[in-house]
């Protein structure tokens, strides 16, 4: 569900469902992942029955130890690991490489090379399992001797563990067992000959691209697109003609990464065949991948075709990959073309590369009609010009309905991105009036109402938040009050925070958190202080806005003290609030009152600080708690100030002992890179074999800007090979991120919070571990405050995804 646009505070949900009142007010709220819970602690005490239990000299005891090493993070049981490796019972050095290869634990593939010659089968896979996760350099010679194994699992295993070495040496290996008897063993060595990127075995590999078998075509055709050898081309055309189509798939994802022109003939013929769908839209992102004015002809020539609709779809996702070299060709098809349909497409298309020439060309459409006037509009709303507006609000009265709704997502685009539009009000009042009975459209234009962001729309609003309205209509006038400008309407909004209804009053307490004026501080201020136990959290709520514009130092100083007096949840609020304020000569003695708070205040103020330099010593001193969750919080606010001299700091804190600290401050290493143009890429490429999947998502993401300067190196073969190897579909959606540029995250940001309630729940979890994914891939982990929020203060427009706990995700 896209995000609202509007400046200012926002809530984010995922759910659409009701819940009780939560302190006086309803709030939308977020579903957790299933199993979500509570940080999970290992404590002093269980390690050290452990580490007992594996020098026992009873073998049963050291076995049942044993038994519990993999339920351990990786962090905590390295050292019990390496030690009971070396055990000299078999069971449990079994065990021990179970734990060693589920995280990829660093110094372990040492140890177990010598098993490669052990008589017991389980005990050589088990040692390449490791050796897969933890390569040891020098193993080449060894591991190639493991592919002569009389077993073939284990012969699979050494060839996946010479794959992860990355080395000449282990291609040969590989390359002297290209004949294996056995098909899954000879499908494993065609694979890894492609991971390992050795064009050296490509004129091997070719001898293979016309077995009998399609299974092995389709392995080899996809390892030769791997290498991109320029002499596999001719190999690959043929195989467009295949009998059969997953081995047709195969060439044309290897021809797209090849690059090649000379191939845009060969898929544009097999596009006239009208292949199946799956088809059809490999051979389209094979165009978009190799480029070129050849390739955008042919996806044109099939957006404006009358193939199948998914087809078309295919055609216009892979001419907006293709960028705004295609722009010209849709230009030309927005304005020569007669058919209303193909117009609509190429305009659509153009909207996604280019939306504001786009929304020009939707402009002068309305006028020639040269597309329809749906296409038209939706175009205009794309581009976001105040100046193109006009024409949108005229058909908020159309008789066409799909106009009529284009017409509002239009102006809400528009409206969103350019306030104060105060010429916008009567026309969207005339269609209010016009269709008011469909309750559904009189939100909408009470929404719009709001984003004119004029303080004359306040009067039109103002009938339908009184008592006697139905309370949908209520909410969604009171709402837009909060899109008005700064303080219009304060007194109205305070008034309703002692509505009966707790949902007018959640509503009120959000509008004010967004636009409410300091002068209010004072008022609100007083009300809080006669507020009873059911409304204070939703008066508390309203903090925020009023502190972030309070220029009266002494109503500060006022502030700072109620916080002080204030506990729990109450608390969370005005630090929160005090967090945005802009005066804040209370600082020091905020960093001195540290010692005398608890772990939750201290975690609340390290994340309501962020982004606030004045207070870079506070969050220092924090990023060094004891507290594990309030070093999560402080390095993760640390990033949002983007500060070379946090960067020691930072980089340290990649190696905590809490995985949730080396989360987010690997992520605060990504922010920093990302604004200083690929900064501390040999850093987050080292990263990028972490244990963890998070921390290896948050690298990703901050190599991004990097992609220009991507080279034949180890840390563009890795980026690489995370992408294609079967990772979680996180990791692969960040991985395509630092492939395709365009994917960056929007440089619009602002303030967000999300409530999280954990599945089975209906309300949100007070400190409940949290890993959200915010737009352009970085994962933000810890624990949430006193109501269950995480407060983002600077996060980027978009969808944010809820993934499991940090500790229950290795």
């Amino acid at each position: 569900m896209p995000r609202s646009q509007h400046p200012g505070h926002r809530l984010r949900h995922f759910a659409f469902r009701l819940s009780k009142p939560v302190g006086g007010m309803l709030l939308p709220l977020i579903l957790a992942a299933q199993g979500a819970a509570a940080a999970e602690v290992v404590w002093p005490s269980e390690l050290e029955r452990l580490a007992h239990g594996l020098r026992a000299a009873d073998i049963s005891e050291r076995r049942e130890a044993s038994r519990k090493l993999i339920t351990l993070p990786s962090g905590v049981s390295r050292e019990l690991v390496i030690s009971a490796l070396k055990d000299a019972d078999s069971e449990v050095r079994l065990r021990a490489a179970q734990a060693a290869s589920r995280t990829a634990m660093s110094g372990t593939g040492t140890i177990v090379l010598g098993w490669l010659s052990d008589p017991n089968e389980e005990a050589r896979l088990a040692a390449l399992a490791v050796l897969k996760l933890d390569p040891v350099s020098a193993s080449a010679g060894t591991l190639g001797r493991s592919l002569s194994d009389a077993v073939p699992r284990v012969r699979i295993r050494a060839a996946e563990a010479l794959g992860a070495l990355a080395s000449p040496d282990a291609a040969r290996s590989l390359l002297g067992h290209l004949e294996d008897q056995d098909k899954q063993v000879r499908l494993t060595v065609y694979r890894e000959l492609g991971l390992l990127g050795d064009k050296a075995s490509a004129l091997s590999l070719l001898g293979k691209a016309s077995d009998p078998d399609a299974e092995i075509r389709v392995v080899v055709l996809n390892s030769l697109g791997k290498l991109k050898e320029p002499r596999s081309l001719t190999t690959l055309l043929t195989a467009l003609k295949d009998r059969d189509e997953s081995v047709r798939q195969a060439a044309l994802g290897a021809l797209g990464a090849l690059g090649e022109p000379q191939a845009v003939p060969a898929i544009d013929s097999l596009l006239q065949s009208q292949p199946r769908a799956a088809e059809q839209r490999a051979a389209l992102l094979a165009l978009a991948a190799i480029g070129g004015d050849a390739a955008i002809a042919v996806n044109l020539k099939v957006l404006t075709s009358t193939h199948p609709m998914a087809a078309t779809v295919f055609a216009d996702s892979s001419l907006v990959r293709m960028g705004q070299r295609a722009v010209p060709s849709l230009r030309e098809c927005v304005t020569s073309r007669k058919e209303l349909e193909i117009a609509d497409r190429c305009l659509g298309v153009w909207s996604k590369l280019e939306p504001k020439s786009a929304a020009l060309a939707g402009a002068e459409a309305l006028k020639s009609g040269a597309t329809s006037r749906l296409a038209a509009v939706r175009a205009i709303g794309l581009g976001g010009q105040a100046s193109l507006l006009p024409g949108v609000l005229a058909e908020l009265v159309s008789e066409d309905p799909s106009l009529r709704v284009a017409a509002r997502e239009a102006s809400a685009l528009i409206l969103s991105s350019n306030r104060g539009q105060t010429m916008a009000v009567d026309p969207i009042v005339e269609a209010l009036v016009r269709y008011r009975a469909d309750s559904t459209v009189l939100l909408e234009h009470l929404k719009l109402l709001g984003l004119t962001g004029a303080t004359r729309a306040g009067a039109q609003l103002l009938p339908f938040s009184r008592e006697g309205n139905p309370a949908a209509v209520r909410l969604a006038a009171i709402e837009a009050f909060g899109d008005l400008s700064p303080g219009a309407y304060d007194r109205v909004l305070l008034a309703l925070l002692s509505d009966e209804d707790p949902r007018v009053a959640g509503a009120a307490a959000l509008a004010l958190r967004r636009m409410g004026r300091g002068e209010l501080l004072p008022s609100l201020i007083a009300e809080l202080g006669r507020a009873t136990d059911t409304n204070v959290e939703t008066l508390a709520v309203s903090l925020l806005g009023p502190l972030s514009r309070n220029k009266d130092e002494a109503v500060g100083e006022q502030a700072f003290a109620k916080m002080l007096y204030a506990e729990g949840r109450e608390r969370d609020l005005w630090l929160e609030a005090l967090g945005r304020s802009p005066l804040q000569p209370w600082l020091p003695r905020l960093k001195d009152k540290l010692a005398t708070f608890g772990g939750a205040d201290r975690r609340k103020v390290a994340e309501a600080f962020a982004g606030v330099n004045a207070a870079l010593p506070l969050l220092q001193s924090l990023a060094r708690d004891p507290d594990g969750s309030v070093r999560a919080s402080a390095v993760w606010s640390l990033g949002t100030l983007s500060l070379a001299e946090n960067l020691q700091l930072l980089r340290a804190a990649t190696r905590d002992r809490d995985v949730t600290v080396a989360i987010n401050a690997t992520g605060a290493l990504a922010r920093f890179a990302l604004i200083h143009a690929g900064a501390e890429r040999q850093t987050l490429c080292s990263l990028l074999a972490h244990s963890h999947p998070y921390v290896r998502m948050n690298a990703l993401a901050g190599l991004q800007t990097s992609v220009p300067m991507l080279k034949a190196d180890s840390c563009s073969a890795e980026v690489q090979r995370l992408k294609l190897e079967e990772l979680s579909e996180g990791v692969r959606g960040v991985a395509d991120a630092v492939i395709d540029p365009r994917q960056l995250p929007s440089a619009v940001r602002g303030p967000l919070t999300v409530l999280v309630v954990p599945v089975g729940r209906s309300q949100p979890e007070p400190e409940a571990a949290f890993a959200l994914r915010l737009p352009g891939g970085l994962v933000h982990t810890g624990v949430a405050d006193r109501r269950g929020g995480v407060f983002e203060v600077d996060a980027p427009l978009g969808d944010v995804a809820l993934l499991v706990p940090a500790h229950l995700a290795w």
